[in-house]
């Protein structure tokens, strides 16, 4: 049998929604009970205001705010709900870029900590089977370079931040590896030299128009070298990769750049440092 009023437990069952979601819709005045006593303060609802309520739970659904539900619910014109639709799915569209970015970034962090475990396991392997000759592809990073400190003794925690923020300002899909390039010789790192020309970059995955610190890096071979362990210890890999390129037959002319794999912004052991060190080969720019 039909009823003519239900209560707002019984609309709240028949709806599959709660009790409290109806008495905020009506605090809030996206949704009104077609009757409320005067003597009781009971909230009474008609069966047309049933699809009122399932037309809430479908928008609500789609991500649509409450607001934009409660215009709608005065007007159901075909039009502004299609305006409405399309409105909301470009949020949406923003919502699901964002989404896969954090996973791309949290896929990355755990294929640098397994790529770690690996070295770390290894890292008792002559040095020499460890050097490759590899191609280091191009791509677009975000980057700033000045004069700067670049012993190997210091911390460039500081540049990192400094990135990050860049990158979160300008909304770049950056990745969250630091890489650092010596454009002075990398012997600077291990000598006490009071500041260094040092370029910190993250990769990107595309350029906005304006952020004037974002550039192509890449396209051009080097020899690569994993350490594992505390960056002052690395002046002998890079001599020795140096010669091992050389022996091959490339011109190394001293400017190098690392990738940290994992370092102080993941672990605090030292011994657990790892970074690609990488010596480009037959050129005098990067």
């Amino acid at each position: 049998m039909k009823k003519q009023m239900y209560t707002i437990g019984e609309m709240a069952a028949l709806c599959n929604v709660t009790i409290d979601q109806l008495r905020h819709y009506d605090r809030q005045d996206i949704f009104r009970p077609a009757f409320r006593s005067p003597d009781s303060g009971y909230r009474f609802y008609t069966e047309e205001q049933i699809s009122d309520v399932l037309l809430i739970k479908s928008l609500k659904k789609l991500g649509l705010p409450l607001k934009e539900i409660a215009l709608l619910l005065t007007n159901r014109d075909l039009e502004r709900i299609r305006l409405s639709l399309e409105e909301n799915l470009v949020l949406l569209r923003r919502d699901l870029d964002a989404a896969r970015l954090r996973y791309t970034q949290e896929l990355e962090v755990l294929k640098l900590v397994r790529t770690a475990i690996t070295a770390i396991g290894s890292r008792e392997s002559s040095r020499e089977l460890s050097y490759r000759i590899v191609d280091v592809p191009s791509r677009l990073i975000v980057s700033t370079r000045y004069p700067d400190s670049c012993g190997a003794e210091d911390s460039f925690i500081y540049r990192y931040a400094e990135l990050l923020n860049m990158a979160d300002r300008y909304q770049l899909p950056a990745t969250r590896m630091i890489s650092a390039i010596f454009h002075d010789h990398f012997s600077h790192q291990f000598q006490s030299v009071e500041a260094g020309d040092l370029e910190i970059f993250m990769s990107i995955a595309w350029q906005p128009a304006d952020c004037p610190h974002c550039r192509s890096f890449g396209g051009f071979r080097a020899a690569m070298a994993t350490h594992v362990g505390h960056y002052r210890d690395m002046e002998p890999v890079y001599r020795d990769l140096a010669r091992w390129a050389t022996s091959l037959g490339h011109r190394v002319n001293g400017l190098s750049f690392q990738d940290f794999v994992i370092s102080r912004t993941i672990t605090d052991r030292e011994s657990d440092y790892v970074t690609r060190i990488y010596l480009p080969l037959d050129t005098d720019t990067i």
